[in-house]
């Protein structure tokens, strides 16, 4: 666990944003007889913290061989799926996470992905299908519907004169205390830095700046300045974010 400890804490490092998790120490191989709708191939682990709910129609799938995936303590996965295949992937959902009808996939081959705890996501899905790229998500996160996050385009653009790809995978950032409205899509190689909000429909594929509004396609700045609240009430927000 020390291993796996360090390279998530260095994938955090890099990306410069807050992603907490604590690893727990209830593990599963391939033994997983009382876990319902969970199948881990030989030579994977499943690592579960405490008070984890699993329910409706979620399922866990991990294929292939060396990956890892950590659960932490009082996650709740609702009609969700985590899909893993290819070797060496790892997946942390840190603690107090919820994931409500999304699925993730994650099957490129020594990618992450990470979700820092007191995140919420109600709809959508997250692709790691490109080899060691990584999506990361920052404490405090809020999803609506119908999100999408990708490292890649899922086919391939090459240049008619060289034969060269121009859409190479890339990457994702979601730094800590981000609200992605309805329907947004977060392309490859976008950075999404602290505080700040994408309004419904917004495409993003660049960098958004710290506590400012987003939209459009692609998103273009709207206002600067902000933070959010899950009520509508600036004084439950907590005050590391105001």
């Amino acid at each position: 666990m020390e291993k796996v400890d360090y390279w998530c804490s260095e994938l955090v490092r890099q990306v410069g944003c807050e992603c907490d998790y604590t690893l727990p120490s209830q593990e599963h191989g391939s033994d997983h007889a009382q876990l319902p709708n969970v199948n881990i191939e030989e030579g994977n682990r499943l690592i579960l913290g405490n008070n984890v709910q699993i329910s409706g129609k979620s399922r866990i799938d991990i294929k292939g061989k060396r990956n890892i995936v950590i659960i932490c303590n009082d996650v709740r996965l609702s009609d969700s799926t985590i899909l893993v295949q290819r070797d060496a992937n790892i997946v942390v959902i840190g603690n107090r996470v919820l994931l409500r009808h999304v699925g993730l996939k994650i099957s490129g081959g020594k990618s992450a992905f990470m979700m820092g705890r007191n995140a919420t996501w109600v709809g959508g899905s997250g692709l790691c299908e490109a080899p060691e790229r990584n999506v990361i998500v920052g404490n405090d996160c809020m999803f609506a519907q119908s999100v999408v996050l990708r490292t890649d385009d899922g086919h391939g653009i090459f240049s008619r004169t060289t034969g060269e790809q121009v859409n190479g995978p890339a990457s994702v950032a979601v730094h800590e205390h981000v609200w992605l409205g309805n329907a947004v899509r977060v392309n490859k190689g976008a950075v999404i830095h602290r505080g700040s909000v994408l309004a419904a429909g917004s495409v993003v594929s660049g960098t958004v700046e710290p506590h400012c509004v987003y939209g459009g396609v692609p998103a273009h700045k709207i206002r600067e300045d902000v933070t959010w609240s899950r009520t509508m009430q600036f004084e439950d927000i907590p005050e590391l974010y105001r």
